[in-house]
């Protein structure tokens, strides 16, 4: 049987997933109310190590870091991180989840973007943290999915 996810390790990932995706412009207002009022408690205690953690939110250190301050507060206040920690999970995987992507990037670094026909039923078709050329880039047709013809 494995062991259960510490909750300074759940909220973490949640802090740390929902401001990737909020720093991508992917969410809507529901993730942003829910990552608000997790980032609020633990706040109480951990306030400098959030911001950082909002900053860079792919560091482990980071993410350790708030995880050990969680995992020292009283029971109460941990069962509390935990229900907003997991309502922020919940509202994340179906915020996300939704909608199909055809492309996602963070940065595209190019002398001109081209794209053409995009069409997606199911799953992603381009995922990129940052696109860098000294070109163009350019997508004329990108189909994925079942459906898409």
């Amino acid at each position: 049987m494995s062991d259960p996810v510490p909750i300074g390790a759940l909220a973490a990932s949640g802090l740390s997933m929902a401001s990737e995706a909020m720093l991508k412009g992917i969410v809507g207002e529901a993730v942003k109310d829910a990552y608000k009022a997790l980032k609020e408690k633990i706040a109480t205690w951990a306030s400098g190590d959030v911001e950082a953690l909002e900053k860079e939110p792919d560091s482990r250190g980071r993410q350790l870091t708030v995880a050990e301050r969680i995992d020292k507060q009283s029971s109460d206040d941990k069962l509390t991180v935990e229900v907003l920690a997991t309502a922020l999970m919940d509202v994340l995987e179906a915020n996300i989840s939704n909608d199909p992507i055809g492309i996602e990037v963070g940065r595209i670094h190019a002398w001109r973007v081209h794209l053409g026909m995009i069409e997606v039923e199911q799953g992603k078709g381009i995922v990129a943290g940052e696109i860098v050329t000294s070109g163009e880039f350019t997508v004329d047709t990108l189909r994925v999915g079942k459906q898409a013809r």
